[in-house]
């Protein structure tokens, strides 16, 4: 596949992920935790069915919201290397490396102020601590399928 068009689709798939990181943030207090408890509620019916779901969700619900942003700034961080290995063919890879996780982080930044003037919601820095966690981390795996590739190709 040419790579103007697979670089096309990854702009696409970043541009679609912080969609949706930014509507998960633009929902208000009360919806943002309804969704949290959703989560819960139907992971607690999968592996723990006899549980009480309240019991489960006051105990959990902190862990699976922070979990949720390591996550989701974890695939952003990811991907936005790989965008950044096809467009800088020159730099190395942990120049592609800075610039995709400080591209990440500065979003975890935006988005965190957005969040600021979302009712019954709050910008923490604790949050956008554990985004860049996320970023360093996915962006990390990344870079490390992408030595590993470059090794092998360098073999042959």
């Amino acid at each position: 596949m040419n790579k103007k068009i697979i670089l096309a689709i990854l702009i696409l798939i970043v541009l679609l992920w912080c969609g949706i990181i930014f509507f998960f943030s633009s929902q208000n207090g009360v919806q943002s935790t309804g969704m949290s408890d959703y989560f819960i509620t139907r992971l607690a019916e999968l592996f723990c069915p006899d549980a009480d779901p309240d019991i489960l969700i006051r105990k959990y619900s902190f862990i699976v919201r922070k979990c949720a942003h390591f996550a989701v700034y974890a695939v952003l961080g990811g991907i936005l290397l790989i965008a950044v290995n096809l467009i800088k063919h020159k730099l190395s890879l942990g120049k592609k490396y800075v610039i995709a996780v400080s591209a990440t982080v500065f979003f975890a930044f935006t988005d965190e102020f957005h969040q600021y003037f979302t009712e019954g919601r709050s910008a923490q820095l604790s949050d956008v601590f554990i985004d860049s966690c996320g970023a360093f981390t996915g962006a990390a795996v990344v870079l490390l399928i992408l030595y590993y590739i470059k090794k092998q190709s360098q073999k042959k």
